[in-house]
């Protein structure tokens, strides 16, 4: 594929993603011809694999040879897949899709085509649970409350600007992508990177896009979930939402704010019970 004709990257990182993988790539692939047929842009659909241990790279091999797949030789994580797949990307424009989600038919025209103006940085697409057909990820923006970001999700029916995108289902700018450093490792291993990039594009002047006739469906839980748990996750986004919130808060008001409502939260956390994730998150976050 000639690198200078190619308009995107669909980069998948997976890591054990055996179970979903096949039906990830397989719908890239399809969306990917769906749009060199109806445009004549060329669409690479690259799979960086983080030194998986199940029989993904087997299965890639066998039913999605037409897939670019790049094979990192130890584990890294969610950002450092991303990033590294994201230098190897031959397109103009990179499509994040994690390995456990399959797009609709039409995906991919209306995540690229908000990229054409000159300051929108990232489209980001409306994802829903494949069994219960419940939304997964929406519009999403937040709030200050009580000293801490509170994410808040809405569904209008048609584009809209919005504040964050999620790293599992969105288009932006390769170039802006690379020059911000790509997602930052101090979430590692995932969770709340997104949300920092997209938060730091918004400052830099650049805009972010919602667009909910950009569908994919979320086949089931991989990689994070399924290593961790959804306990170990859980405290693992309350760590990460107050690296976020040491990271991106600004003005002595607002700082003043979270200082103060910590001690209250996580008070609050362990009377209902709450396991004191917030002070072992506190504690897990002071210690990066």
């Amino acid at each position: 594929m000639d690198e200078a004709a190619v308009r995107a990257t669909i980069l998948i990182p997976n890591w054990n993603g055996e179970a979903f993988i096949v039906p990830c790539v397989s719908s890239a692939l399809q969306a990917a011809r769906e749009h060199r047929r109806i445009t004549g842009e060329e669409i690479e659909v690259l799979v960086v694999d983080d030194a998986s241990t199940d029989r993904s790279v087997e299965r890639l091999r066998r039913d999605c040879p037409a897939a670019r797949l790049l094979q990192r030789e130890c584990n890294g994580g969610f950002a450092e897949a991303v990033n590294e797949g994201a230098q190897a990307a031959r397109g103009e424009l990179l499509v994040l899709l994690n390995s456990d989600m399959a797009v609709q038919p039409g995906w991919l025209a209306p995540l690229l085509a908000p990229l054409t103006e000159a300051n929108v940085f990232a489209v980001t697409a409306k994802t829903v649970d494949w069994a219960a057909g419940a939304p997964n990820h929406l519009n999403m923006t937040a709030r200050f409350e009580r000293g801490q970001f509170v994410l808040e999700y809405s569904s209008p029916p048609q584009a809209c600007r919005t504040l964050f995108f999620q790293g599992g289902c969105t288009a932006l700018r390769r170039e802006v992508f690379l020059a911000a450093g790509g997602f930052p490792s101090l979430y590692h291993p995932g969770y709340w990177e997104d949300y920092d990039l997209s938060l730091r594009a918004i400052k830099a002047g650049w805009r972010i896009i919602y667009e909910p006739r950009a569908v994919a469906h979320h086949l089931g839980k991989a990689s994070l979930s399924a290593r961790y748990g959804d306990a170990s996750i859980r405290l693992l986004s309350e760590r990460n939402r107050l690296l976020f919130t040491w990271t991106n808060l600004s003005g002595a008001g607002p700082r003043m704010r979270h200082w103060l409502g910590l001690p209250g939260g996580i008070a609050r956390d362990i009377a209902r019970g709450g396991g004191a994730v917030r002070l072992r998150a506190f504690l897990a976050a002071a210690r990066r």
